[in-house]
């Protein structure tokens, strides 16, 4: 069984090296196909010799396109995809054979996009491992395999994952890659405005670039037609992004009302994400008794794993929402206890976050006589 690694690129060079390292123990080849770099990339690509085939071709405004023209030299049975930005773990005894007895057309992959300096991460699954059968790719960006949807099974993290560094702010604004998939969705938009996944990817570009009114708009509009046509793979980015969305808006009461209403989908009862953005806007509305309730479900539910989740909802997150909230509650105990619970998770936190507990600990220190808290708190850190 040989496995072609299949990429294109332009002006990868501080990732590529990265990202070849990884794979290239993987596979038996690999094909690049570069649409027009002008840093060190090529050069790097050179270094690996023979085993990476390098194909350079204009760049039409069109992924798939471009993706097309690496599956025309793919000469392996399987073909995985990266992007440059990408890092692949695997362990390649399992990998191989798992996918050599599974009886599947491809295989979904876990991909973790890092987000603000390592500390958030965004998880879902893609398709990135397919047999060489003549699939090819359709739409201009956000690009989709033409392979039915009921032949895909999705790997193992302990099988393989990927980790994505392209939505890191400095990359996003270095690329300005928010304005050029803009430019072909809305391109696409005007040829197909009654296309729900392209009013979503819209939607969520336009929510990634902070502009949460035009985002509303195709989110809503997404929604709308997902409803009347029906839904694709999208469907639960789409359901949390326009949540998170409505609340960042401020219509906390709607965004509770939306949320209450997609729960009662038996398939949505376990999506922590959903429970933590209504928390948050039930904290909003000073509804506490309803927002504890809702974070306290995200912590019974845990991190999604069959959902698109933000790291830590299902655990550390939501015990710094808890720990605040008593804390104006003025509910010492309860307080100490969630803070404290959140700061075994000290690597996970944000700075603020960590200062945020420390503070609040050392103020305490003083005058509260609960000494098993105040011990744990001082063992936590060292003391």
């Amino acid at each position: 069984m040989r496995i072609s690694l299949c990429m294109i690129v332009k002006d990868e060079e501080k990732f590529i090296k990265m990202c070849l390292d990884k794979a290239l123990p993987l596979v038996d080849e690999a094909i690049i196909v570069d649409t027009g770099s002008t840093d060190n990339t090529i050069n790097i690509i050179r270094e690996y010799g023979d085993k990476v085939k390098l194909v350079q071709a204009n760049w039409e405004n069109d992924f798939s396109r471009a993706r097309n023209i690496y599956l025309e030299n793919a000469t392996g049975d399987w073909i995985l995809v990266l992007d440059a930005d990408e890092e692949i773990i695997y362990n390649r005894y399992k990998l191989i054979t798992y996918i050599s007895q599974a009886q599947a057309e491809a295989f979904n992959i876990k991909m973790i996009n890092v987000i603000d300096n390592q500390k958030k991460q965004n998880s879902w699954v893609y398709c990135r491992l397919f047999k060489n059968k003549g699939y090819r790719y359709y739409r201009p960006v956000h690009e989709q395999l033409d392979v039915d949807r009921e032949k895909i099974k999705t790997l193992a993290e302990d099988n393989c994952k990927i980790f994505h560094y392209g939505y890191l702010n400095e990359n996003l604004k270095a690329k300005n890659k928010i304005g050029r998939n803009l430019s072909i969705l809305i391109k696409d938009y005007k040829k197909n405005p009654e296309d729900s996944f392209i009013c979503y990817h819209i939607g969520a570009t336009y929510a990634a670039n902070g502009e949460y009114g035009k985002a509303l708009e195709f989110l809503t509009k997404s929604y709308e037609l997902g409803v009347r046509f029906g839904f694709g793979s999208y469907y639960f980015e789409l359901v949390k992004r326009l949540s998170e969305v409505i609340s960042i808006l401020g219509d906390n009461k709607l965004c509770v009302d939306f949320i209450l209403d997609l729960l009662s989908d038996d398939k949505l009862k376990k999506f922590t994400d959903l429970y933590f953005i209504m928390g948050d806007a039930y904290y909003k509305l000073k509804e506490y008794k309803l927002s504890i309730e809702a974070f306290n479900k995200c912590l019974v539910v845990g991190d999604a794993k069959e959902f698109p989740g933000v790291s830590g909802r299902g655990s550390y997150s939501t015990l710094m929402k808890l720990g605040k909230i008593y804390r104006e509650l003025n509910e010492e105990k309860l307080a100490f206890d969630f803070y404290g619970r959140a700061y075994e998770y000290k690597d996970n936190l944000e700075d603020k976050e960590i200062r945020e507990i420390e503070d609040y600990f050392r103020l305490k220190k003083g005058f509260n006589n609960r000494i098993g808290v105040l011990c744990r708190f001082d063992k936590l850190v060292g003391k």
